[in-house]
Formats: structure tokens, C-alpha cells, sequence
């Protein structure tokens, strides 16, 4: 972990806080960023309720020879953005080589391919935080036997990110959770919670251009891999799922230009609906020609518009 940069801020003998530029500071302040104030023990409450209104938290204070010494930071809250930067909106960047980035709300330093223009960087950790919660106990609790309706009301969900690899849990427990309402294979809770373990631990973002791997067909690799019961020493069950995984790659393959989550799971889907047919003789209600995207009215950069299968139709 990098300890985050402190700007310290002189406002002894000030006679106000604007006149020492603390308040201004404290208006533009960053989610992330900290912010040390020296100031006369006089001006200790209104710099308290400064950094009330403007949203902030104190961190630390200090109090010695009548003058204080106050440490604040922008409070960080649970609320992020799905599209774009989580922390401001902004458009991403892409990076074709990997840069040293710290995370804005956990100050983990790492290196990454993907940042904001403002310079704002959210770590794979705090990019999905509550996400494997979330999906996990909506597919736990469906009855809904189509793993498409299952995928869609995921996607739907504020709390899912426009793009990431969540949906490579989101393929994961949509197909799981339609196989197991389905019941004519004995899938337990179980079974759902590893495949979706399975699929975090290697669904990696931004790896789906960087090196051709994409988390949503690695999620319906762990689905049909624990389905299977494949292990390294096993034959037959290991070459199925990886089968599954090479046509499910080959299938969103064809998706690409540029790439698109919701339209990958969607199509991934429609492999694994296939391959349960395929190796199990089961075949799911699924509706691919009833969906509209809704997604595509947000004018996202992703969205290949009337190119895309999923493209609302206009009569």
C-alpha cells in the first residue's frame, strides 16, 4: 500500500479561512485526496463546520501551543458510477503497457491498463466490491428457469458497473442458477457459489483485449467445469469445458468492434443454452430475440448501436 500524498495547508494568523485559501481548497477536494490545515485554536470550530458542509472527514487532530493541526480527506461513501470513472465520470483510458496507478478509494498501489483522464484509478477490489454479494444472492433465489432473464435483471442492477468482469460472474450465475432451477441436473448452492469463485479468480479486466481472455467465457467454463466435476487429471470432463470455452470465445469473437459486456453474456449465453443441450439433453427457455437493450440509450463509447444483435429495433 502507498500512503496517500498529505498537502499541508498554513493558515496561522489568517483572518479567515477564505482569505487563507483553505476554503476554496476544501470545495475542489478529490475523493482520495488529504488535506492537513495549520490554523490558530480560534478558527478550530469554523474549520469544523467547514469541512461538515463540504463533506469531509476529520482523520486527525492535534493540538499544541494554541495552534491546531487538522488532517481531513473527502469522505469517500459507497456510491460509485457505473459508467465511465466511478469516481468522476469521466471518459476511461486504455493503455496499451501498464503504468504505476494508486486506487482512489483503498490507496493500493499497483499497475494497471486502465485509468481515468483526471487521474483516477479504482482497483479490481473496490471496482467490484459488493458485486459477488449482489449477484450471488439474486441467482441463489430466482426461480426463473431462462438464464437470459436471469442476466438481464442482473445487468440491470445500479450497483453492476456498465463494463467489467462482473459479468463473467453474472454469466456464471444466470446459467448456473437456470440449470439448477431446471432440476434435471442436481446443482446445489453449492456448486453456484464455487463456479463463481472460480470465474473471480480469473477474470481479470481489461485481459479481454490485452490477451484474448475474456472473463464472461471463463464464467461459463467454471459453470460447466464444476457441472462436469473436470480436474487437471480427468480426461472427458476437462476437454468438454474446454471445448465450451473455445466456442464460447469463438462466438463473442464475432461480438467484437468495439467490446461490450452485456452484448458478451448475452451471447455467451446462447453457447452455454447450446451445450446444455449439446451434453445433457436439457434445453432452457431462453428468449435472445425478445431483448431490446435499454443500455444503448446511454450513448456509451462501447455501444456499436445498429451493428450490435441486441440493438433496440425501430419499426
Amino acid at each position: 500500500m502507498k500512503k496517500a500524498e498529505v498537502e499541508v495547508m498554513e493558515a496561522r494568523g489568517a483572518c479567515c479561512l477564505a482569505t487563507a485559501g483553505v476554503e476554496g481548497r476544501l470545495k475542489s477536494l478529490e475523493i482520495g485526496e488529504i488535506l492537513e490545515v495549520v490554523l490558530d485554536e480560534g478558527m478550530y470550530d469554523t474549520l469544523t463546520k467547514l469541512t461538515e458542509d463540504q463533506d469531509c472527514e476529520v482523520l486527525e487532530t492535534n493540538k499544541k501551543d494554541k495552534a491546531v493541526r487538522i488532517r481531513l480527506r473527502k469522505k469517500r461513501g459507497e456510491e460509485k458510477r457505473a459508467e465511465n470513472c466511478m469516481v468522476c465520470g469521466t471518459t476511461l483510458e486504455y493503455l496499451e503497457t501498464a503504468t504505476s496507478v494508486v486506487c482512489t478509494y483503498c490507496g493500493r498501489e499497483e499497475t494497471g491498463y486502465v485509468r481515468c483522464s483526471k487521474g483516477h484509478y479504482v482497483c479490481d477490489e473496490c471496482h467490484g466490491k459488493g458485486a459477488f454479494e449482489l449477484v450471488r444472492d439474486i441467482a441463489l433465489t430466482t426461480d426463473e428457469k431462462d438464464p437470459l432473464a436471469i442476466a438481464e435483471l442482473l445487468m440491470a442492477h445500479p450497483k453492476i458497473p456498465f463494463l467489467g468482469c462482473e459479468h463473467g460472474l453474472i454469466a456464471t450465475a444466470s446459467l448456473l442458477a437456470a440449470l439448477k432451477n431446471d432440476a434435471t441436473l442436481d446443482i446445489s448452492n453449492e456448486q453456484l457459489i464455487e463456479a463463481m469463485k472460480r470465474t473471480q479468480k480469473q477474470a481479470m479486466p481489461s485481459y479481454c483485449a490485452l490477451t484474448g481472455v475474456c472473463g464472461v467465457p471463463i464464467g461459463i467454463g467454471a459453470a460447466f467445469s464444476v457441472i462436469l466435476g473436470a480436474a487437471c487429471p480427468k480426461d472427458r470432463e476437462s476437454a468438454i469445458t474446454m471445448h465450451i470455452v473455445a466456442r464460447t470465445v469463438d462466438t463473442i469473437a464475432n461480438d467484437v468492434g468495439p467490446m461490450c459486456c452485456k452484448s458478451f453474456v448475452r451471447t455467451a449465453l446462447g453457447v452455454g443454452y447450446n451445450s446444455a443441450k449439446e451434453y445433457f439433453d436439457i434445453h432452457l427457455p431462453i428468449h435472445r430475440e425478445k431483448i431490446s437493450c435499454f443500455h444503448s440509450n446511454k450513448n456509451h463509447r462501447n455501444c456499436r448501436k445498429n451493428k450490435c444483435l441486441y440493438f433496440p429495433k425501430t419499426a
